[in-house]
């Protein structure tokens, strides 16, 4: 099983993996001993859903599937058949890869539903696995949330501006549902941060509004309208990067 929905979000996510990663001295396993000296990684998750990011359990017949990329011979792109898969069944929340030869892999969990629909995806960890060893990483999947990455920059043209340049303290971004009513999910970030990831929204289609607050929160640049969709669980779209053009003051 593949998902092809995997590429879109890899770049923000390896920013900001929810990958925990933790490096244990094991020799003595048969799995880490296989005369070559390979290394191994032991993958879990949990699941989460709602507003508040509470923990749920695997719908019936899920399926979890781990994917292992290595990515030290220089090629990064998923879905290229560099990956290594090991489907188990979602209730397991645990699964082992051994034999892995030394050097730098990618690590993410697809999750399918019990009719094989693929249904959410984890952040995305990167690891380095050396001889002898076994790295543990966990992952917290929300199954029916997601969010909106997104960097920007401040120019007059000719170089990047400071936020304090040009009076902008805060970037605004609206997030309009357009598959249910209620008011719009309304956020906004310190513009020196630089980039930021929406709390957790509902699936579905968005038009989303981004602009360039001043210090009395009027718009000094925008908003540019975006139409978006967030399409399966922990699905988080990359907005791209945003250039606010302002003359400094």
């Amino acid at each position: 099983m593949k998902a092809a929905a995997a590429t879109n979000f890899l770049a923000p996510l390896l920013a900001l993996s929810a990958g925990c990663v933790v490096v244990t001295e094991d020799s003595s396993s048969d799995d880490l001993n296989d005369g070559a000296r390979t290394g191994a990684i032991r993958v879990s998750w949990d699941l989460l859903q709602g507003d508040d990011n509470q923990s749920t359990t695997c719908l019936p017949g899920a399926i979890a599937e781990i994917v292992i990329e290595p990515i030290d011979d220089g090629d990064e792109l998923l879905d290229d058949g560099d990956e290594q898969f090991q489907s188990l069944p979602c209730v397991a929340l645990d699964g082992f890869v051994g034999g892995l030869p030394p050097g730098a892999y990618l690590v993410w969990i697809n999750i399918f539903d019990g009719a094989d629909n693929f249904s959410a995806q984890s952040s995305v960890s990167e690891v380095v696995v050396t001889r002898g060893t076994e790295i543990a990483v966990t992952f917290e999947i929300s199954l029916d949330r997601g969010g909106f990455f997104l960097t920007w920059f401040i120019t007059d043209g000719q170089r990047e501006l400071l936020c304090e340049e040009v009076g902008a303290t805060d970037v605004r971004v609206v997030s309009i549902y357009l598959d249910g009513g209620g008011e719009p999910f309304d956020d906004r970030f310190p513009c020196e941060d630089g980039g930021a990831i929406t709390p957790v929204l509902p699936l579905g289609s968005y038009e989303v509004e981004i602009g360039l607050l001043g210090i009395g929160g009027e718009v000094l640049g925008g908003p540019l309208k975006l139409a978006e969709s967030l399409d399966f669980g922990n699905d988080i779209r990359d907005l791209g990067d945003i250039e606010f053009a302002l003359a400094p003051q």
